[in-house]
């Protein structure tokens, strides 16, 4: 079965056919649901994008701006942040839906350090910047979806859509003065941790190819615990135990210790890569492991990782 899953992960490409979007959702004229909280103003927008077949489908994204209640006559946004958020299972965890993501993305700008505006820290780390984090599809307005598991240049292309479409609402407040413009030098950077790592790699690559990053004053990524091999992060999963990287963790070898990914890969090679279509789930996964109900529990986007793995 490793050799079985060792194959898919390296076949794993890029495009595929894609489920169609169940219901009309309407493109975003403006940034909407503004809520305040310190120095920042959280926003959700919803932007046209592709999916993996090339078709238009429309995605949903948060987007936070530094915005003090009284700012400065010289006060402007210096950095553009493009955050890719990491793996999740439940529709509540994504960053349109989930005001804790909201909060780790503010601490994750490491904004502050650089940048801050104040001596007090938990109203300082957005300072003089904007976050830009996309739900993934498959989340969001797009829940109904199937969600395209690593499928890195798909995922970069709706990302970069959204930064494009986002900065162009940005601009609209700007231009009525309700949110400050962006400085002269602004420059952007992209982040992300696990699935993100990757996605924010991937996303940095395609700005590059399409001369993107110019425009977008593009200086780098901060990544982290990526899965940039899929085989070899399938072999640490399975093979680990507890003593890799310097570090001491619960792994134990031959037990996997993520059940989650290996189907998640599975069934999004399955939901959008076209030489899958003819392969199912029996295939590759035993009877005894669909009994468990993983896949529903999946595709309901119901259940958090936590969740799925204490059932």
């Amino acid at each position: 079965m490793k050799k079985k899953l060792w194959m898919l992960a390296a076949i794993l490409t890029l495009c595929g056919a894609m489920t169609a979007q169940a219901a009309e959702v309407e493109v975003s004229d403006r940034l909407e649901n503004d809520v305040r909280s310190g120095e920042a103003i959280y926003y959700t927008f919803n932007y046209p994008s592709v999916d993996a077949e090339g078709k238009p489908v429309v995605l949903s994204s948060l987007l936070v701006a530094w915005n003090p209640e009284e700012p400065n006559v010289t006060d402007s946004i210096e950095s553009v942040h493009i955050y890719s958020h990491f793996t999740i299972t439940a529709d509540d965890e994504c960053p349109t839906s989930d005001l804790n993501l909201k909060e780790r993305i503010l601490f994750m700008t490491l904004v502050k350090s650089s940048y801050g505006t104040g001596s007090d820290e938990s109203q300082n780390f957005i300072s003089r910047s904007i976050i830009i984090a996309p739900d993934y599809e498959g989340y969001g307005v797009t829940k109904d979806l199937a969600h395209p598991y690593l499928a890195q240049e798909v995922t970069a292309r709706q990302m970069t859509d959204a930064v494009d479409y986002g900065l162009k609402l940005y601009q609209k407040q700007v231009d009525d003065n309700q949110a400050l413009h962006l400085k002269s030098d602004w420059r952007s950077f992209g982040f992300g941790f696990s699935q993100g790592g990757a996605v924010a790699l991937a996303v940095q690559r395609r700005l590059e190819q399409q001369g993107m990053d110019k425009e977008l004053r593009y200086r780098g990524s901060i990544v982290g615990d990526g899965p940039y091999d899929l085989i070899a992060t399938m072999r640490y999963y399975m093979e680990d135990d507890g003593n890799s990287f310097d570090t001491e963790t619960d792994h134990r070898k031959g037990i996997n210790t993520m059940p989650m990914v290996v189907p998640m890969i599975i069934k999004g090679m399955l939901d959008t890569h076209p030489d899958m279509k003819s392969h199912k789930l029996e295939d590759y996964l035993s009877q005894q492991f669909l009994d468990t109900g993983i896949m529903e529990w999946l595709q309901s986007k119901e259940y958090k990782i936590n969740g799925i793995h204490e059932k």
